[in-house]
């Protein structure tokens, strides 16, 4: 990465000020990068709540996806060396409100056999039924009856 030459730079010539700016950056970039595969695994989460959810079934490939989107998320938000989580739960609600019209859109592609639109799909689901299970399930994983 570019940053990290001119980080290198500014330190060997003691422009220790620029040397900060540069840090600051790719911690941005870092945050940024972390929220974006959080925000990913959330949409993966949610397009599968929403079809078991208009479907009233769970398939297995739904449950996997589910639970293998828990893990990602869980493991992706865990900071690495400073304890706590990058994304805490107001942030975690935000993510999946942000991504849940995307989720819809791809849900209606597939649930039903893509029969209906996201907007008929909409009205099959109790959508804040699903972001509550959602938060809920990073929160605390799924019940051992849903694994």
């Amino acid at each position: 990465m570019e940053e990290l030459l001119d980080l290198r730079a500014a330190i060997e010539e003691r422009r220790y000020e620029d040397a900060i700016f540069i840090v600051d950056e790719l911690t941005a970039m870092a945050r940024k990068d972390t929220y974006q595969k959080i925000g990913s695994f959330i949409r993966i989460l949610l397009i599968h709540l929403i079809k078991s959810h208009a479907e009233t079934r769970m398939a297995r490939s739904w449950n996997h996806s589910i639970r293998f989107a828990l893990e990602e998320i869980a493991e992706t938000n865990q900071r690495e060396y400073a304890r706590g989580v990058y994304m805490d739960k107001n942030a975690l609600r935000e993510s999946i409100e942000k991504r849940f019209l995307l989720a819809l859109d791809k849900a209606s592609e597939e649930a039903f056999g893509g029969a209906y639109t996201a907007k008929q799909l909409a009205r099959m689901i109790d959508a804040e039924a699903i972001k509550a299970e959602a938060l809920n399930y990073i929160l605390n994983g799924m019940p051992e009856s849903e694994e």
